[in-house]
């Protein structure tokens, strides 16, 4: 996807424009990944971090954007453990998206995510994974069931 990639209506769709309208939306944003990326935020009323916003919305980013920007957050201090209003952790919220990555989850994993840590309902990140039976969340299961 090039930088000039536009909507049929005109809305700009790339990896850089979706950061740069995140920063825009949520001036914080910028300074987070700079200064403190475990800064929550207001994000719906559950004070979510840069990275629990961004593992949200991974299906916005190519694979290798994703990398990065994780890789980027972890690099400036992220806490891949950090728990929101809810109790979840990134890695529960990479479990429970539908647009799971397996290679998300082990870089969290790979950076100290505790797969342990429970939700305030008592849900580990392995119950977020549910029924589902796809490849990729079999191979998070199984990088989960490998982690303890």
């Amino acid at each position: 996807m090039s930088i000039d990639d536009t909507a049929a209506d005109g809305t700009p769709t790339s990896d850089l424009h979706y950061w740069q309208n995140l920063v825009r939306e949520h001036p914080q944003a910028g300074n987070t990944i700079q200064y403190n990326a475990d800064a929550p935020f207001e994000e719906y009323r559950k004070h979510n971090t840069i990275l629990h916003m961004v593992v949200m919305n991974m299906y916005s980013l190519s694979p290798e954007m994703m990398q990065d920007v994780v890789s980027l957050l972890l690099q400036h201090g992220a806490d891949p453990n950090i728990q929101n209003d809810d109790g979840e952790t990134p890695l529960h919220v990479v479990c429970q998206t539908t647009m799971r990555d397996p290679s998300i989850a082990k870089l969290l994993l790979a950076q100290g995510a505790d797969s342990s840590i429970k939700t305030n309902k008592g849900k580990l990140p392995i119950d977020m994974l549910g029924s589902d039976e796809d490849r990729y969340s079999r191979e998070i299961r199984l990088l989960l069931q490998q982690s303890n």
